[in-house]
């Protein structure tokens, strides 16, 4: 059976906040934005695989977010 992996938790409000505001931003660079969305998602229990689904990019690229895939 697949590892469940998922990001760590924010440390406190103000990293969330700061990860949730990079996430949505329109002026961060594209791929600060993409990692910052993985996060999100994350934070919001999806798996993996429902992440890459939802932000339609290769496995490969999802995969060095989680170091032990």
């Amino acid at each position: 059976m697949p590892k469940h992996l998922q990001a760590r938790m924010a440390q406190d409000g103000r990293e969330e906040r700061q990860v949730r505001k990079l996430a949505g931003s329109r002026h961060a660079p594209a791929d600060w934005k993409f990692h910052a969305h993985m996060v999100v998602e994350s934070w919001a229990g999806k798996t993996p695989q429902e992440i890459v689904t939802t932000l339609s990019c290769h496995p490969q690229k999802e995969r060095p977010f989680y170091p032990h895939a």
